[in-house]
């Protein structure tokens, strides 16, 4: 009888601990541990590659090559936010890292509520840093052309810089200036 009873308990508890077991997977597993959500990238290989960097980062926090490559897939899927916390990461650990003063003033216009000023004082800086940088000067003038027209200072040269990089542009044209 003691051994009928084990198998019947047995056989009503088997299916009850798979019901919670379940549940509680399901309930555990679907929500991250942590405040912020899961980062879902439009690329699967890019999501990869961004929980590596991620991961890498967290071990090696001075990572400053790791961290710009982050901040440049976080560019490129659109997300402002983080782009410019890697760039200014990069630039706390590395003040002269002069790719990181491009992708940070770039990431700076490109968000919804561009911060054209902050961009060109993050350029300013890089120009600092690097006088002969053809990048950061070439930047740097592509910001002050606008305030430049408004003045009515004459633009002898003006540069036809493409918004989409696979697209070279047509190169240099003729300014207002002559």
């Amino acid at each position: 009888r003691k051994a009928e009873r084990e198998v019947r308990m047995r056989r009503n508890i088997l299916p009850l601990l798979s019901v919670a077991w379940s549940v509680l997977c399901l309930c555990g597993c679907s929500s991250p541990s942590g405040s912020e959500k899961p980062l879902v990238l439009k690329d699967p290989v890019l999501e990869k590659r961004a929980e590596y960097l991620r991961e890498k980062i967290t071990v090696h926090t001075g990572d400053t090559v790791s961290r710009v490559e982050l901040g440049r897939i976080y560019l490129s899927e659109g997300m402002f936010d983080r782009a410019i916390r890697e760039f200014e990461e990069v630039l706390l650990l590395d003040p002269r890292h002069i790719q990181a003063h491009l992708l940070l003033s770039l990431a700076l216009q490109k968000q919804p509520k561009p911060d054209l000023p902050k961009a060109v004082r993050v350029l300013e800086s890089a120009a600092e840093v690097d006088q002969h940088n053809a990048d950061v000067h070439l930047n740097l003038e592509h910001q002050r052309l606008p305030a430049r027209r408004e003045l009515g200072v004459p633009v002898l040269i003006e540069l036809d810089l493409p918004q989409d990089p696979q697209r070279p542009g047509e190169g240099l044209r003729r300014g207002e200036g002559g």
